[in-house]
């Protein structure tokens, strides 16, 4: 169960449902929490599905803070995965890579190149790790030592 829905994606990117094809910010809930699973741990987000589930007058402000942010960086996250679905055009004649009529969908652009959609992905990855950095584990290191 994911800890944002629909409302509170379009409501934290400033958009519409009607900006995004039918079905498929709701395809890409579950996505997005996996990437914030994967971001910190299954325990952190775990925790923060039964921080939400609780009354919200029952929670402490560590808490309302906690789930905040996760659901902050899901919203995040969530946009970060929807982005290549966003930026592609499929005809059958195949992927569109630019168009020349005067409005969108059939209008004067061009799709972004891989590149492109990586930099702009690695930005709503950036937002979402900034929102949840205290609760992102430390890489272990191990530590190769000899003896004599």
């Amino acid at each position: 169960m994911s800890i944002i829905d629909e409302a509170f994606f379009h409501t934290r990117h400033g958009q519409a449902s009607s900006d995004f094809p039918a079905g498929l910010v709701a395809s890409h809930l579950f996505d997005a929490e996996l990437e914030l699973r994967n971001l910190t741990t299954d325990t952190e987000y775990d925790t923060v599905e039964t921080i939400d589930a609780k009354n919200p007058e029952e929670r402490t402000i560590d808490e309302d803070k906690k789930l905040n942010a996760f659901q902050r960086a899901e919203a995040e996250l969530l946009m970060m995965v929807l982005i290549f679905k966003l930026n592609v055009k499929i005809g059958r004649e195949g992927i569109v890579t630019s168009s020349y009529n005067k409005e969108f969908g059939e209008g004067n652009f061009k799709i972004a190149t891989p590149a492109e959609i990586e930099k702009i992905q690695a930005t709503y990855l950036d937002r979402a790790r900034g929102l949840v950095k205290k609760y992102i584990p430390s890489p272990a290191f191990i530590i190769a030592t000899t003896s004599d």
